[in-house]
């Protein structure tokens, strides 16, 4: 594996590395991004963050609010496979922004907004029109381990409940199981909460989405007058992506994401 890029700011050592086609980003030898343009999906825990998108069906171009953008990797798995119309990226982290943008490929597209800030500052202040989908990959670094940047409680969960459209998916990247039923426990109450000011006729459905190798739990809340089944997740996201050059390999580890996907509660 080559280093095709390396600096050292602030105690912490990026690198850009290549294996292959696909182009890598480490912070501290910790792995966060990995993306290859001939392989869109990779069997990778990042693709749990985009699948969620295949609940939506929208008959307009997407708003997708990412927090924490690592390499971008995620930003540009939805580029390939969304109709998006607006992706807005927020990270604290400004050299992830620069690599991001340098090697990842995001300087290209127009319909992509990257801003460097700490999001527990930056989404009390939004003020702007309503998102389609909103990820939470709010992770930093610590030694050779990744952990949570903003805690998962109700006020953090309030402040994603208020940038939701009244049909939308709300995604939030956990890092075990005891932080599934944390989130279970805080986003109801809030999405109940935000009803009234949004959208009062909206129900909705929680999933979780697991990786066979890892810890990490992605909870998905999908806001919507008829929140769809597994099953019908399945369908559509066959029946989307049935135009998008992904070759076999690819199609079986998204269905097999699909299959792992479980619903644990409608609101």
């Amino acid at each position: 594996m080559a280093v095709l890029w390396q600096t050292r700011r602030n105690g912490v050592t990026y690198e850009v590395r290549g294996a292959g086609q696909s182009v890598r980003l480490y912070s501290n030898g910790i792995f966060h991004s990995q993306w290859n343009s001939r392989h869109v999906f990779t069997g990778a825990l990042w693709d749990l963050l985009t699948l969620p998108g295949f609940l939506l069906n929208s008959s307009h171009p997407l708003r997708v609010l990412v927090l924490g953008v690592g390499g971008g990797a995620v930003i540009r798995q939805l580029l390939a496979l969304l109709d998006i119309d607006e992706i807005v990226g927020v990270e604290l982290d400004r050299t992830h922004l620069q690599i991001a943008q340098r090697w990842f490929g995001l300087s290209k597209f127009d319909n992509v907004t990257l801003q460097c800030a700490d999001v527990r500052d930056w989404l009390p202040h939004y003020q702007g029109d309503g998102f389609d989908i909103v990820i939470d990959d709010l992770f930093g670094h610590a030694e050779a381990d990744t952990l949570r940047s903003v805690d998962i409680d109700r006020g953090w969960s309030r402040q994603l409940a208020s940038v939701l459209l009244p049909d939308s998916v709300l995604v939030v990247n956990t890092v075990n199981k005891s932080e599934k039923q944390a989130i279970a426990d805080v986003l109801r109450p809030a999405i109940d909460a935000d009803k009234s000011a949004r959208a009062s006729s909206c129900v909705g459905a929680g999933y979780s989405l697991r990786h066979p190798l890892y810890d990490n739990r992605v909870e998905v809340l999908h806001r919507s007058t008829d929140p769809v089944s597994t099953s019908q997740w399945r369908k559509r996201w066959l029946e989307q992506t049935s135009r998008q050059v992904l070759d076999k390999t690819q199609m079986s580890q998204a269905r097999n994401h699909l299959c792992r996907a479980s619903r644990w509660y409608s609101v």
